[in-house]
């Protein structure tokens, strides 16, 4: 089945990326900085872990070529 970043695939990614930039550019925000963060819930058995990975992606990782 996979991981949760694991299912963060680049397709999903686009998405999070066009749909930050259509905020950012109707917020007037794009001196601000922006990162993509991945909060992941996992179920370990025993209860709910969360896995949280800083900068998962950045808008650079998608410049130029979808």
């Amino acid at each position: 089945m996979g991981t949760p970043a694991d299912a963060l695939n680049r397709a999903k990614q686009a998405r999070l990326v066009k749909a930050a930039s259509q905020y950012l550019t109707k917020n007037d925000l794009w001196d601000e900085p922006c990162r993509f963060d991945l909060a992941a819930v996992i179920d370990a058995g025993t209860g709910m872990d969360v896995d949280h990975i800083e900068n998962a992606f950045d808008l650079t990782d998608h410049k130029g070529g979808w």
